[in-house]
Order: C-alpha cells, then sequence, then structure tokens
C-alpha cells in the first residue's frame, strides 16, 4: 500500500497502461513499452502528455524513480541487461522494463514517436510507415 502511494495513482495507471503484459491475440504483450529499451527523455514527454497538470513535480528523474518503483510493485525486472543499474548510450539514458518473456538478444530501441510507432505496427496490420 505504501508502495502504491509512493508511485501515485496517476503513474500507476499510466504504467499499467504502457507496461501492461496481457498477451493479444498475437501473443505479443498489450504494453506498448514493456521489453524495449526506451530515452528517459521521451518517456517523460509520453507520460507528461497524458497527465500535463503533473508538470509541476514531475521530471525525468521522477520519472525514473517512479518506474523502478512500479518494477518492484508489478514484479517486473528493471533494466535486466544492467542488473538494474544505468543504461546510457550516446549520452542518453535507457530504461528497459522487462517481463520473464524479455530478450536481450531482440531488444528494440525507441527514442522518439516514429521509433514507438513502428515497433507497435509489427504486431499489427497497419504498415508503419503510413
Amino acid at each position: 500500500r505504501k508502495l502504491r502511494q509512493r508511485i501515485g495513482e496517476n503513474f500507476l495507471a499510466w504504467a499499467s497502461l504502457m507496461f501492461d503484459t496481457t498477451l493479444d491475440d498475437n501473443d505479443q504483450p498489450m504494453g506498448i513499452l514493456l521489453n524495449k529499451q526506451v530515452e528517459k527523455g521521451f518517456i517523460t514527454r509520453l507520460y507528461l502528455e497524458e497527465h500535463p497538470n503533473d508538470k509541476k513535480y514531475m521530471d525525468a528523474r521522477k520519472i525514473k524513480e517512479r518506474i523502478q518503483l512500479y518494477c518492484e510493485y508489478a514484479e517486473l525486472d528493471y533494466n535486466p541487461t544492467k542488473q538494474g543499474k544505468r543504461i546510457k548510450s550516446n549520452g542518453k539514458e535507457y530504461f528497459i522494463v522487462a517481463d520473464d518473456n524479455f530478450s536481450a538478444n531482440s531488444i528494440t530501441q525507441i527514442d522518439n514517436q516514429a521509433d514507438l510507432d513502428r515497433a507497435s505496427s509489427l504486431y499489427s496490420n497497419k504498415d508503419p510507415w503510413e
């Protein structure tokens, strides 16, 4: 209960969708960010677009803390390729929220909306370049 309070209801609801482990008809997780390497600034923008009133007290550092708490709450792995430590590449920091189906051999990296759209369309019938 305390963990849930520390995460916050807005973030908990958002993260539950983004990292949803429920499988769709193609046996892919419904959470579009689950098992993907996502750039910290981009994930912060995604959250704040959904919850603009949280801008006053949510920044990239706090998003990172909330993601770590959410992983603990939802029993998911945080940055499994680095045993929970930071993932940095080309001056950017990334997060991976992973379930038991995570494979380090096939990581999709998401830096922006176009990457997210392409990754999402891999499991649908949509053309990723529409």
